[in-house]
This record gives C-alpha cells, sequence and structure tokens, in this order.
C-alpha cells in the first residue's frame, strides 16, 4: 500500500489500527500503575528489621551464652581466613583458576 508521508497515522492505516494501539498502551498503563500500587502496598514496613535470634545487649554477660559467643566469632574467622587463603592463592597464581 502506498500513502503519502504527509498524511496522518490514521489516514494512512485506517481507524481500526489506532483504536488497537491505544486500547494495548491503556493496558500496559494501567498494569504497570496496578504493579506500582501492589508494590508499594506490600512495602508497609519494609525498613524495620527485627532478628529474633539476637543475643541482646543484656545477655552478653550470661555465663551460659559464652560458648554460643565463642562459637559465633571462630565460624567468622575461620570463613574470613579462607577467603583470605583463597584470593592469596589467586593471587599469586598458586590456585588454578580456569
Amino acid at each position: 500500500m502506498n500513502t503519502h508521508k504527509l498524511l496522518p497515522f490514521e489516514a494512512a492505516n485506517g481507524p481500526r489500527k489506532t483504536r488497537i494501539v491505544r486500547t494495548m498502551f491503556g493496558l500496559r498503563t494501567t498494569g504497570i500503575i496496578a504493579a506500582t500500587a501492589i508494590a508499594v502496598a506490600g512495602c508497609n514496613n519494609a525498613l524495620d528489621v527485627k532478628n529474633p535470634g539476637a543475643i541482646q545487649e543484656g545477655q552478653l554477660g550470661d555465663p551460659a551464652l559464652v560458648q554460643l559467643i565463642v562459637n559465633g566469632a571462630i565460624g567468622e574467622f575461620q570463613y574470613a581466613y579462607g577467603q583470605y587463603a583463597q584470593w592469596s592463592a589467586v593471587l599469586s597464581d598458586e590456585a588454578f583458576t580456569d
């Protein structure tokens, strides 16, 4: 179909195609607005973080929890030392990184 370049879109392609494009644009916009509204409504207390398993400050002196605190410190050190050893080996070409 040869149409003149100065014809408006509706005259060149017919009113039906324009209506379909407008409907699809409207549906897409409505969907985006609905998804945004649901996401915002779901983030009511997004910044309120509570860790029920954390040791409170008053419990640090409790002798029954000393072993847990020591085990936690040892576990964190082992993880950090393992990462240090691994990356030292990688950077010094002791480890194969293929």
